[in-house]
């Protein structure tokens, strides 16, 4: 029979520990050897106001950086959870759920594999960012898209005044009276009898309407 100590014999009160940190030294703001040894526990420091002040830093540093995440390079305070379930909606119910913790499925009564795909892959195209983004990146993109949104604009507005430009021009067209050119919308004429029409006054063709339009036609 060996000689064992007894459960009374053993020191069974735990140790505290350092006071600067959890007892690992690659975490203690103190430990400042780049490669502790094997198995890098820290040797403890004296509690000096010094010694305080650097732990309460660091403390508060790694607070602040654990609120922070770093999404393609930039920090963010908060970071979106994922989705319990994805959903692929039919036209009036939904095709195929996905529950993405179980790895389940479950399908819909509208439910085939072509239209499911199908609507998949749409609504992962419209995710994608375009061409132009991924050669130019986001803002000159979304710059030069703005451009062009009021270029069409623009466009729309010039065919809709040219439109314009013609209605006014059919209104004063030239008529032949007395061997000469007359406006027929700026000349008057009045009616004295059923077939016959008296000139009240004469206005010359091209007219100042046709002229500020641009010439004579």
């Amino acid at each position: 029979m060996t000689d064992r100590p007894t459960l009374e014999d053993l020191d069974a009160a735990p140790d505290d520990g350092p006071w600067c940190c959890t007892g690992n030294a690659e975490d203690c703001a103190l430990c400042t050897d780049p490669n502790p040894n094997y198995p890098w526990i820290c040797p403890g420091h004296p509690r000096t106001v010094a010694n305080e002040r650097i732990v309460g830093e660091a403390a508060q540093a790694q607070k602040a950086a654990a609120s922070l995440y770093t999404v393609d390079g930039t920090a963010v305070d908060t970071i979106t959870l994922p989705p319990k379930w994805i959903v692929i909606d039919g036209d009036r119910s939904p095709l195929v759920k996905i529950h993405l913790e179980e790895g389940t499925l479950e399908f819909g009564p509208e439910y085939t594999p072509d239209e499911a795909g199908r609507r998949f892959w749409d609504a992962v195209r419209d995710l994608l960012p375009s061409q132009m983004v991924r050669t130019l990146g986001r803002l000159p993109a979304e710059t030069i898209n703005q451009h062009l949104a009021a270029a069409r604009t623009a466009e729309k507005r010039v065919r809709e005044l040219e439109a314009e430009v013609a209605a006014a021009r059919d209104l004063h067209t030239p008529i032949r009276h007395m061997g000469q050119a007359w406006c027929a919308e700026c000349s008057v004429r009045r009616r004295t009898g059923p077939r016959t029409q008296e000139w009240v006054a004469f206005v010359p063709h091209p007219c100042a309407t046709v002229r500020a339009l641009g010439g004579a036609e």
